[in-house]
């Protein structure tokens, strides 16, 4: 239950973050701040870094993780959430598709190795 409950809280950490980097990126529009994106960009965050911290409670299952370990596993599911919920990726090359795809997995992997 726990796992499944921090897998879970993860997907909400980078679907609440990368919302927020989404609209944060449209909040200077034309030289003026969009206080709607201002908005939902904190809401996203808010989100975001809301469902991190529970998410934490239930990181004890694999042992103590340091704060880079932790960072380097936020980084990962929130760049992944934002090439997938702005869709970029799907206009990139397959080159960089892959690029990309190597860079996730090399972090992954950095992860598994430094994470216990």
């Amino acid at each position: 239950m726990n796992v499944a409950l921090l897998i879970v809280l993860t997907f909400v950490t980078a679907w609440g973050d990368s919302r927020g980097f989404i609209y944060a990126s449209q909040v200077w529009t034309d030289g003026r701040a969009d206080w709607e994106a201002v908005f939902r960009s904190s809401c996203g965050f808010v989100i975001g870094v809301g469902a991190y911290i529970a998410a934490l409670k239930y990181v004890a299952v694999f042992g103590e993780l340091s704060a880079s370990v932790q960072t380097l596993a936020w980084f990962l599911v929130t760049i992944v959430g934002v090439a997938l919920f702005s869709r970029d990726v799907f206009s990139w090359s397959p080159v960089d598709q892959a690029l990309a795809t190597m860079c996730i997995v090399l972090l992954g992997i950095v992860i598994m190795r430094t994470g216990a």
